[in-house]
This record gives C-alpha cells, sequence and structure tokens, in this order.
C-alpha cells in the first residue's frame, strides 16, 4: 500500500482536471483529466487546492472514493466558509470540524488496529511474507481543498490497507468466509458513518443559516444520503452525483444577506 504523498504534476488547467481516477500501471504519467458528473461539483470550490497522489488497490475502497470524496470536500468546504457571514457564530463551524476529525481519528484507529492484527495472525503462521496483488490497483489524484479532506484521503488509504489484510488472510485460509464478510461489513459500516456525519453538519450549517435570514433561502436544498457501493463482482454502477446546489448556499445566502466581512 502506498501511503498518500505529495506529489508535483503539471498545474491543470481547471478544476476539473483533478476528480480523474486511473488504473496504477508502470508509467508514472499522472491520472487523465475527469470528464462526466463527477467532476462537476469542483466547480464550487473558488480557492486553492492541492493534489495529493495516493494508490487504491481494494474495489470497495475505490467505490467509497469515487461515491463520498466530492460530496465530503463540498460540504467541508462549505461548513468553513459559513464563517465569513456576519451572523454565524465562527464557534459553530470549529465545533462541527473538530467534531468531524475527532471521527476521523477513531475510524482511522479501527482500521489500523485491524490491520495489525491480521498481519500478526500471518507471522503467528509463518506468512507475513506472502503478498497480495490486484491486476488493476487505481491511482487517484484527489484534490484537496480542506484540510479534513486530507485526513479523510488517509482514511481511505489505511482502510484499503484493512480491506487488502482481510483478504489475503482469507485467501491463505486463516479467516473463514462469514468471518470475512463480517469484518467487511463492518469496515463498511465505519466508511459510511464517515459521509453521514459531514452531511448532518453541513445540514446544521445551512439551517443555521436559513433560520437567521428568516427562511429567506429557500434554494438550499438537503444533501441526499449517496447509495452503498456494489458488493465486489455486482455489476459496476456509475458514481451517485454529489449533491446539487445551482447556487451553493454559502454564495446565496450572499446575495440575500451582503458581503461578508473581509
Amino acid at each position: 500500500m502506498t501511503a498518500p504523498s505529495r506529489s508535483e504534476p503539471a498545474p491543470p488547467r481547471s478544476p476539473l482536471d483533478l476528480l480523474e481516477l486511473a488504473p496504477s500501471g508502470p508509467s508514472e504519467a499522472p491520472p487523465s483529466p475527469a470528464r462526466g458528473p463527477s467532476a462537476r461539483p469542483a466547480r464550487a470550490f473558488r480557492r486553492g487546492m492541492v493534489t495529493i497522489a495516493c494508490e487504491l488497490r481494494t474495489q470497495r475502497v475505490v467505490q467509497f472514493y469515487r461515491r463520498d470524496f466530492t460530496p465530503i470536500s463540498h460540504w467541508l468546504d462549505a461548513l468553513d466558509r459559513a464563517r465569513d457571514f456576519r451572523h454565524v457564530d465562527t464557534r459553530t463551524a470549529s465545533e462541527a470540524e473538530h467534531l468531524i476529525s475527532a471521527h476521523l481519528a477513531a475510524v482511522q484507529h479501527l482500521f489500523h488496529d485491524s490491520t495489525l492484527r491480521i498481519e500478526a495472525l500471518l507471522a503467528a503462521q509463518g506468512l507475513a511474507n506472502v503478498p497480495i496483488r490486484y491486476a488493476d490497483p487505481v491511482t487517484v489524484a484527489a484534490p484537496i481543498v480542506h484540510p479534513v479532506a486530507h485526513v479523510y484521503l488517509r482514511v481511505l488509504s489505511v482502510a484499503d490497507d484493512a480491506f487488502s489484510a482481510l483478504e489475503r488472510a482469507w485467501l491463505l485460509g486463516l479467516v473463514d468466509t462469514r468471518a470475512r464478510r463480517g469484518e467487511e461489513a463492518r469496515f463498511r459500516k465505519a466508511l459510511r458513518g464517515i459521509a453521514t456525519l459531514v452531511r448532518e453538519q453541513y445540514s446544521q450549517m445551512a439551517r443555521l443559516l436559513r433560520e437567521s435570514r428568516g427562511g429567506a433561502a429557500s434554494e438550499f436544498a438537503e444533501p441526499a444520503e449517496p447509495a452503498e457501493p456494489a458488493e465486489p463482482g455486482d455489476p459496476a454502477e456509475p458514481p451517485a452525483p454529489a449533491p446539487r446546489h445551482p447556487i451553493p448556499w454559502w454564495r446565496a445566502d450572499e446575495a440575500h444577506a451582503g458581503p461578508p466581512l473581509s
């Protein structure tokens, strides 16, 4: 597993170039520009961003990246922008970010601890040096628009390690199918919980802004929960679109409330 690391690709021509998934291989060429609905939410990001390269080997984690990384980044960016408005207590946004960060740390610990336990089991059976290989690992060039989004990418990397270690133990006969599927269900629940928490914090901030303006910003739709990724082996499903906001809620509120504090 390759941990997330900073890369220095040529600057993209637009933020839409930063949301592509491309199979990794012997070539070191950066992923090709993204196309399709998954790239659209990047248009809402109006500040700087950095690109972090990360290799993901397991289909399950790749699916979570495709489904959740863009909307989670959108919601985190929106929470941060809420600080710009006079009628928002900045402590509210800070508390939301602290809550999300603490949850991410707990989930990361869960995956890291599981990987260590499986590796100890493999070592006890003299199988620690037996590697697992994947035919089609994926290298992502993840656009980081918020520090917590970078933490989330690290969590996905550690989750990829945990799914891979569990599969390796199963292939070597150290874990039966029932135990494997039960542990994978626990992993999926932990990853789903991240998007749920970030979405809830975003929704609470959006409601706060609407209430502070007397409900005038009726275009602020509540984000929908993305569908669960398909089980490995099921027909591939296209990534669910991120929540649609023709005008991001912080910009729409700006139209009603006047310019934010500089």
